[in-house]
């Protein structure tokens, strides 16, 4: 029995052994194709210019290998945040006993939110990093407040991780971040204006791992990372590993090297021999010294490889399913940076009302107060009177843990689920009720100033965007006291389309919205009638029979069998969208899903080919319907006058539980030949250069299919993964479901020339921010017009994606980027006076112009260059100028 015991320990040791050097290959062998750029399989994925020579330095003396003390800590994975914490106490005990003991040792380490754990649960502790980072020992990098997975992140999502990381860093260490990274980087390369927005959040220098797809040398890389508008970063890719004791670059004697080393992913980071010889090179140095030592010897200069767009990381194949997995998530991380926007876009209308709330208004404007709640309307604690409160506080501390939970294990859904991915899900809810229920504060605060004097119940519906645009709004008719039937009439009484639909039981009035003011409200007056005064004739028009929804747009037919596009016609540019050998709109499903790291992903899945019934469900002149059921899976296509999108809402009660598949897509097969294929990036856009398939490429809200004449984009809500075969381009809608309600939104949106021209940026907003509808009980006068806007933009290649209070004055920031690649003057009209303005940096922190000149006292014109992003701070006057609400 005991040899035996014996034999069964030795075998397990063996074991463990084999299984850690085998981890250590895989983890840290890039993917070598045959020539740079490449993937295992030889298919190009990055655009780059290969150099003559990697680098050159400017003189001939032996370059330094700077060996970095580093401890890569998941604040969650398969552990708990309660693990986590513990993980990050213990890893900062062991790094400064390190310290004491070894003078010239230094660390560096990256995740603000592990820091104020320590800060909130271990003062001791942080009190001694403290110090340390005093004392040039201990080095905060990275900035970013949760270290995202780069795929699932759009660009105002990168400006709030630095701008809530790096303050932290800056206000509690005194310490400004200049380095950025991304060390755990298993998806795809970041496309879009990364680049750019990391420059104007202060980051100088970026270090990589597991970057670039292949190496160009094996020493490590130096080379430019370039956004679309041209900014490149001085950035560094390591061939190594940042969780083994033996990681990191080869020491070159020709350019500076850095060699990370230290244990990680549960923390812990470099053990006393490390800390002792520097991880083996003799020394020991901080990222800042190492990109510094570079800059001295001329790198940057002389380094000639340029890498961006689109392209794999080392080990990027793990990508695929994670950009659908645990479709909840991707919800929720959509929902909120929205809610987020539009929330602090009429927060800030709110609060620059000026209008002073008497103590008695309060509850009856807003609502009985939370115990324990912040002032929404001039309700301080001690109930004096005031101004809206913008709630910044608690905006942002509630922003904090949507940061940290876009992790780069959480948000593909690669925690353990009663550790992190419920966790999540239920902090998302409560994140996304927060914001929400403080928009319709500040909805109700404005309402209380629009006059609504007339016949009929009011209805303020808001515009959140920068430009007039056309809606349809539904509304139950319990919030109209349930009359028998209504009209609906514009802030001009002119009588607007509407109709009457009943929902599971419920009746519900739809109208068309049209031209809502930009960043504003209009106006709606609903009457009760027993009879509408007229019909309306909007060019929507459905043929039940033979499955056909028609506007002055499209001519839509569907197939009687299967429910996909058979045909959807071009009106405008007299062209057929779908491909004549092919079919439109088709889901396809497989049983295979794509986790972990797609090694079984189904690229395409089997198209379901037959409906179990297809019915027309809504006809009238503002919203027609065809529903399309496949078991437990319905899909409603759905059309309307005035609108160019057709859009599909797939939707499932028993997704799980009826037998809704692992795995589930939409494919549409275009009449686009010798199309470029894009997709949105962070405040950008990325093109993919090849028809590879099998690996799900990020889409943000839109994946595009052009050539120079015409093209077609598909829009999504909160959905992150797509490809291209040829001219089929495929949307992925679920991967690994986990709960029996499912919802997906997404869009055809045709067009003449590319997405540019087309027009794609801003339609898939309105996608996405869909305009808001809120029934003023009250009538009242007031000094706010039927209609308004507080902040219109153009010209139509310029979007207007924040306007917020400035974290450090009652200031208003105002960020805008160039969407279609040309230098333009943008016009920013305003609906109240500025007193002053001028550009900011991302961080609001630095001003980066003079005054700006102010035209007619509300206008701004501001000279953009192409794909440029420019944060404004504004300081405007007060709308109604402190004036004592009314009771």
């Amino acid at each position: 029995m005991k040899t035996r015991k014996i034999s069964a320990e030795i075998f397990k040791f063996v074991a463990l052994v084999f299984f850690a050097v085998a981890s250590l290959t895989v983890y840290s062998s890039p993917m070598v194709g045959d020539e740079p750029g490449n993937d295992w399989n030889g298919n190009a994925l990055m655009h780059y210019e290969k150099p003559d020579s990697l680098s050159k330095v400017v003189d001939n003396d032996s370059a330094a290998c700077h060996g970095v003390g580093y401890a890569h800590l998941d604040p969650c994975w398969r552990w708990s945040i309660n693990e986590g914490i513990n993980k990050m106490r213990n890893t900062s005990e062991l790094q400064l006993k390190n310290m004491e003991k070894y003078p010239h040792y230094t660390f560096s380490f990256d995740v603000p939110q592990l820091y104020e754990w320590m800060e909130d649960y271990e003062p001791q502790i942080f009190t001694q990093i403290s110090k340390m980072v005093e004392n040039g020992r201990w080095e905060p990098f990275g900035g970013d407040w949760g270290d995202p997975l780069t795929d699932l992140v759009e660009g105002e999502g990168f400006v709030r991780q630095w701008l809530i990381g790096k303050r932290y860093f800056k206000d509690k260490l005194g310490f400004e971040v200049k380095v950025g990274a991304n060390l755990d980087n298993y998806s795809s390369w970041p496309g879009g204006n990364l680049p750019q927005i990391a420059k104007k959040c202060g980051i100088e220098y970026y270090s990589f791992v597991r970057g670039l797809t292949n190496p160009v040398d094996t020493d490590g890389k130096f080379f430019w990372w370039k956004g679309n508008d041209g900014t490149k970063l001085f950035s560094h890719d390591s061939d190594g590993w940042f969780n083994s004791y033996s990681g990191g670059d080869t020491c070159s004697s020709t350019v500076p090297s850095l060699k990370y080393y230290g244990a990680g992913d549960g923390g812990g980071g470099p053990n006393e021999r490390q800390a002792e010889n520097g991880g083996g090179t003799n020394a020991s140095s901080r990222l800042i010294d190492f990109f510094e030592d570079a800059k001295k010897r001329g790198v940057p200069e002389e380094t000639d490889l340029v890498a961006g767009g689109y392209g794999l990381s080392s080990n990027g194949v793990q990508g695929t399913g994670l950009l659908s997995h645990r479709p909840y998530l991707k919800w929720y991380n959509r929902k909120i940076i929205c809610s987020l926007t539009e929330m602090e876009k009429f927060s800030s209308l709110a609060f620059n009302l000026g209008i002073n709330f008497p103590p008695h208004q309060i509850n009856a404007q807003v609502g009985t107060q939370m115990e324990g709640d912040v002032s929404y309307m001039g309700a301080s604690k001690d109930g004096s009177s005031g101004r809206f409160n913008y709630p910044q506080d608690r905006i942002n501390e509630t922003l904090k843990t949507y940061l940290l939970w876009q992790h780069h294990d959480n948000l593909p859904g690669n925690f353990t689920w009663e550790d992190g991915v419920s966790i999540s899900h239920n902090e998302y809810r409560h994140i996304y009720g927060t914001y929400n229920n403080i928009m319709k504060r500040a909805f109700r605060t404005i309402g209380t100033q629009v006059n609504t004097t007339g016949d009929g119940t009011s209805v303020l519906v808001f515009n959140s965007l920068s430009w007039p645009r056309t809606g349809v709004k539904e509304i139950p008719f319990s919030e109209f006291g349930n009359p028998s039937d209504v009209e609906v009439k514009d802030a001009d009484g002119n009588i607007v389309p509407s109709q009457v639909v009943n929902s599971d039981g419920n009746k519900k009035l739809v109208f068309l919205a049209k031209e809502v003011p930009a960043t504003g409200y209009e106006e709606y007056k609903v009457i009760s009638v027993d009879e509408p005064a007229e019909s309306f004739s909007t060019k929507l028009d459905v043929d039940s029979s033979n499955k056909i929804i028609e506007n002055q747009y499209y001519r839509v037919e569907l197939d009687k069998t299967t429910g996909a596009f058979k045909r959807v016609y071009d009106k405008v540019n007299e062209r057929e969208v779908i491909s004549n050998s092919g079919k439109g709109n088709y889901l396809g499903h497989s049983e295979n899903h794509g986790w972990p790291y797609g090694r079984e992903f189904d690229e395409w899945g089997e198209d379901y080919e037959a409906a179990d019934n297809i019915e027309v469900i809504e006809s009238g002149p503002v919203r027609a319907k065809v529903r399309v059921t496949y078991g437990p899976i319905h899909q409603d296509v759905i059309m309307y006058p005035g609108i160019k999108r057709i859009d599909s809402y797939t939707w499932s009660d028993n997704y799980k539980s009826g037998g809704g598949p692992a795995y589930l897509r939409v494919k549409y097969a275009l009449n686009i030949s010798n199309g470029k294929y894009t997709t949105e990036g962070p405040y950008g856009y990325t093109e993919s250069p090849d028809e590879q398939t099998g690996l799900e490429k990020p889409t943000l809200r839109w994946q595009d299919l052009s050539n120079d004449e015409y093209g077609v984009s598909i829009l999504n809500d909160s959905k992150y993964g797509g490809d291209r075969d040829s001219n089929k381009v495929k949307l992925s809608l679920i991967n690994y479901p986990e709960f029996d309600h499912q919802e997906m939104r997404y869009s055809l949106y045709p067009h003449s020339g590319d997405w540019r021209e087309g027009g794609t940026v801003r339609a898939s907003r309105e996608l996405n921010n869909p305009l808001e509808a809120r029934v003023v009980e009250n009538t009242h006068p007031g000094e706010l017009p039927k209609n308004y806007s507080f902040l219109k933009a153009g010209p139509e290649n310029i979007v207007v994606s924040v306007v917020k209070k400035h974290e450090d004055s009652d200031d208003l920031i105002v960020r805008l980027y160039e969407t279609n690649g040309k230098e333009t003057t943008a016009n920013l009209d305003f609906g109240t006076s500025l007193v002053k303005a001028w550009e900011e940096d991302m961080m609001e922190w630095n001003k980066i112009s003079p005054e700006l000149t102010i035209f007619d006292n509300s206008t701004l014109k501001i000279d953009i260059e192409p794909y440029e992003i420019k944060t404004l701070r504004v300081r405007p006057e007060t709308i109604i100028s402190g004036k004592q609400a009314e009771d």
